[in-house]
């Protein structure tokens, strides 16, 4: 600004001297007897000189206003770049259209190089091999006025490996490409923490894949993945499988109870479930499994996954160790454990629906001198025998169960005292015909005790203790016949002993 000051204050002194001089002409004229100059074109010189000399200090005034704010801003714009460049994050490098370093920011100092050991000293051989090529392309590519950006490798001076992210720019002066700029992102562990969840992921997906329990994950209710062992299991390919409703596989009356699993499972993500159903394979047979079944996310997306056991064969296991805890291994019947179980659930209905029901207690006769004259396989023959034709004189309500040895309840539901001594005759009829057992023909009979709900007791050790003294009472009174309890029975029976 002082410059334009100077050169306007100097044209101005000109100026005045010009006038000065011209003046002084006018003047000299008069002296040697030319024209004067009259006061009018003087007055007028005067007024121009003095016009033209502040009109140029006015302009030299304005243009060093200019100049002065243009010089402002171009070292505002200098800070602002030195900023940028000094206190960037990343690594900012310039290179001249050879490739060879030129300039570099403090960041140069955490690989192990000072910006003055890399001074027109080329690129290359800090790349590592596998990446020149293509680093070179991006390169050569940005000196030829294409912006690029790409990963690639580099030593560090220690000799270790950096992962870089670089976005190569051309530098523009004048219209003209007169070198590059490289802004470098350190992603090394960004890279290395891709790697150990690829790592991760394959390890995983791999365990998954080869699992011997099945495994699906689940989206708006539709399956999105499934392992080869779900498959297997379902008897469908595991393409089939993506796609379908979880309801597909699960047997209907169970589908109620499994939506309901879901729901909860989706209110409360931290809820972890496991519960057993019956599945559906895709030949409509069916097989019991076990889910485990947690909240994760599949695909950048909320779902659910679900590891399956088929337990089929543990099912099948479970329910005939049941059936053998209750029921008699020879015949199949209800034992002792059963039959008083139940019996207590139906004396608590029976009074309330005031309904009654007839037990009895069946003892076959001379069975163990039977069972030791012709041993114990033809005993066991007998037994079943003998159960087959008790289940003849009974309704499909009726309920028979062994007791053991060969002692018989039957219990009459629904039935009074008239129903059951017909079923007690009808037995003793059954059984009174001859058995063949083999090379055998045996006679049997029985001896048949009765008592009645809720005359005779009111609780299913009462009935079935009562039930036993009216059959030994039938005992003694010379078997194959049947006797119902009474009050004095016990009484009786302690006569006779």
């Amino acid at each position: 600004m002082k410059r334009i000051l100077w050169l306007s204050a100097s044209i101005a002194i000109g100026v005045g001297i010009w006038l000065t001089y011209f003046v002084g002409m006018m003047n000299s004229q008069n002296q040697t007897g030319q024209a004067p100059l009259d006061n009018t074109h003087l007055a007028i010189a005067l007024g121009t000189g003095a016009f033209l000399i502040l009109v140029l200090l006015k302009c030299g005034v304005c243009i060093a206003k200019k100049m002065s704010a243009k010089t402002k801003q171009l070292k505002t714009m200098e800070q602002y770049y030195k900023s940028l460049f000094d206190q960037n994050p990343d690594l900012i490098l310039t290179f001249d259209l050879e490739g060879r370093f030129l300039r570099a920011n403090t960041v140069i100092e955490i690989y192990g190089y000072r910006a003055e050991e890399l001074l027109f000293t080329s690129f290359i051989p800090f790349v590592h091999p596998d990446q020149l090529d293509n680093t070179m392309s991006h390169f050569l590519a940005a000196a030829n006025g294409t912006t690029t950006n790409y990963d690639t490798t580099v030593f560090r001076k220690d000799g270790q490996l950096a992962e870089l992210n670089v976005a190569n720019v051309p530098i523009i002066v004048d219209n003209e490409i007169v070198g590059v700029y490289g802004i470098l992102k350190d992603i090394t562990k960004r890279k290395q923490t891709e790697l150990d969840l690829m790592e991760a992921e394959s390890k995983y997906r791999s365990l998954i894949e080869n699992s011997l329990v099945g495994v699906y994950n689940i989206q708006d209710m539709r399956i999105v993945y499934a392992n080869p062992r779900l498959a297997e299991m379902f008897g469908y390919e595991q393409t089939e499988l993506i796609g379908l409703e979880p309801s597909v596989l699960v047997h209907p009356e169970d589908w109620p109870m499994v939506s309901e699993k879901m729901r909860e499972q989706q209110e409360d993500e931290a809820l972890g479930l496991q519960y057993q159903y019956r599945g559906v394979k895709k030949d409509q047979s069916i097989i019991y499994v076990e889910v485990f079944a947690s909240r994760t996310v599949y695909g950048s997306k909320d779902g659910t996954i679900c590891t399956i056991i088929d337990i089929t064969e543990r099912k099948k296991s479970e329910e005939r160790v049941s059936y053998l805890a209750h029921h008699d291994t020879l015949t199949d019947l209800p034992n002792r454990y059963l039959f008083h179980k139940n019996l207590c659930m139906e004396i608590e209905e029976a009074s309330c629906r005031k309904q009654e029901f007839a037990i009895l207690y069946i003892d076959l006769d001379r069975f163990k001198a039977i069972n030791g004259t012709v041993g114990y396989d033809t005993g066991d023959t007998l037994i079943k025998k003998a159960t087959e034709r008790i289940k003849n004189c009974l309704r499909p309500e009726d309920l028979l169960s062994r007791q053991g040895g060969d002692e018989f309840i039957v219990w009459l539901k629904n039935s009074g005292k008239k129903d059951a001594a017909e079923v007690a005759q009808q037995i003793l009829n059954e059984l009174v015909a001859p058995l063949t057992l083999d090379q055998y023909e045996a006679y049997i009979t029985a001896s048949i005790g009765i008592c009645l709900y809720p005359f005779d007791g009111d609780s299913a050790q009462t009935l079935i203790r009562n039930a036993d003294s009216a059959m030994i009472y039938a005992k003694r009174k010379g078997k194959n016949n049947f006797q119902f309890y009474t009050p004095d029975l016990k009484q009786i029976l302690q006569d006779e002993l």
